[in-house]
């Protein structure tokens, strides 16, 4: 019986893709290794998120017809943004970097900066105005006063809500939620009530964030000070735990990533979605309507929309740095960020584009959402310990939710781990 436990175990779905995905990774840092690179000719490699490739093909074959010696490829696949952040941290570690074009989430500059160029010279050198993106992602690519990304697009959290069910918005408050979705789900028609990634994963910590900035509290502030044990975040985890021990949100909201709760929105049968702008590229054909509105509050004031987006530095084991510099210049110019914003759904960093006449006409809800971003946003923090931070957090949120521990003993011994590995 043992033994065959034991073999049940090694071919266990989970440990199969397991093994699948590091099969994927390996294969990545081969494809890599073995690119041939000949001559004057450079080839450079970009690596993107899955749903952006569509949008990433055209403005690559634009860029190589006005820069006949530089060739990217483009690499995609379904890499979750952590096992992107794996095949980054490894080619660091080459003595010639294989990525010289480094596509970041914004949570990883802290992280990364050691490894990284500062870019201040190249922007000199290229004469970029740095004034004409948001201030405030400007900031997010510094560490130490140094710049090492420069921002592509940009990112905040939303809440999509059904019209025809909530004419009035979305409830401002925990009292009005569970009053108006338990007399919503009375009609035969409604069999969800407010749908958002559970999945421990860096979803529920963006989740999980704006929640806390509905009680005012934090994560970890600006003087590396642990809020995870203070009333706030107690209180924000257990909210969560709420919606589903009351039937708010469904029990499977525990399983879903981001594009698993926009599909069961998509079945037009749940009231509320917690999302990003992207969101409504499909949703915006929906019928009955969809709208577009702040964060969902279950505190005692607004909910700030958690910061989210992408974009560009070099490695300083860069093989052709001024080469990867180029793409960089090209890939975040405005002319570029409003094609991307127009094709993709996502939000651009320049507040030019915000401002373009084609832009408003298909998204007339960016002007506030640029206001938003800048007002009413919420960042995660910027620690070079970042990635150990949110798994011991993923990690106490994911006892709350399946009811394995109280909110006050999770996030109390998530706030002792998160002080030691800070210290």
């Amino acid at each position: 019986m043992v033994r065959r436990r034991k073999i049940s175990t090694l071919f266990s779905p989970r440990n199969l893709l397991a093994g699948l995905l590091a099969l994927q990774l390996v294969g990545l840092v081969l494809w890599g290794i073995f690119w041939p690179r000949t001559g004057d000719h450079v080839r450079l490699a970009l690596v993107v998120p899955e749903i952006e490739q569509t949008d990433w093909q055209p403005l690559i074959q634009k860029f190589e017809a006005t820069h006949p010696k530089i060739t990217i490829s483009l690499v995609s696949g379904p890499y979750t943004t952590e096992q992107r952040e794996a095949i980054y941290t490894s080619d660091f570690q080459n003595s010639v970097a294989q990525y010289d074009l480094v596509y970041m989430d914004i949570i990883w500059v802290a992280q990364f900066a050691d490894q990284l160029r500062e870019l201040t010279p190249y922007i000199e050198q290229s004469q970029v105005d740095l004034t004409d993106f948001l201030p405030s992602e400007i900031r997010a690519g510094k560490f130490n006063q140094r710049l090492y990304r420069l921002p592509m697009r940009s990112d905040i959290g939303l809440t999509y809500y059904r019209k025809d069910w909530l004419k009035s918005g979305i409830p401002q408050n925990p009292a009005e939620l569970k009053n108006q979705l338990t007399q919503l789900q009375t009609n035969p028609a409604v069999n969800v009530g407010y749908l958002w990634p559970g999945r421990s994963s860096e979803s529920l910590i963006t989740n999980f964030i704006e929640v806390l900035s509905s009680f005012g509290g934090s994560w970890i502030d600006a003087e590396n000070q642990v809020g995870l044990d203070q009333p706030a975040a107690i209180q924000a985890a257990q909210q969560l735990r709420n919606l589903i021990a009351q039937d708010l949100s469904p029990e499977v909201t525990m399983n879903y990533t981001e594009e698993e709760s926009l599909k069961r929105f998509q079945q037009a049968d749940a009231v509320m979605l917690r999302g990003w702008p992207y969101f409504w590229q499909a949703l915006k054909t929906m019928q009955p309507q969809v709208a577009i509105t702040h964060p969902l509050s279950l505190g005692n004031q607004p909910a700030s929309g958690c910061r989210g987006g992408w974009g560009f530095a070099i490695p300083k084991n860069a093989a052709h740095p001024q080469a990867a510099w180029s793409a960089i210049e090209y890939f975040t110019s405005a002319d570029v960020q409003r094609q991307f914003a127009l094709s993709s759904g996502f939000l651009p960093s320049r507040r030019s584009v915000f401002a373009d006449p084609q832009v408003i006409q298909q998204y007339p809800f960016y002007a506030e959402l640029r206001q938003r971003l800048e007002t009413r946003s919420v960042f995660r923090p910027a620690i070079p310990q970042y990635r150990q931070a949110s798994v011991i957090l993923q990690q106490a949120l994911g006892q709350v939710l399946q009811g394995e521990a109280t909110a006050a003993v999770a996030l109390s011994e998530a706030a002792q781990a998160t002080r030691a590995l800070l210290n």
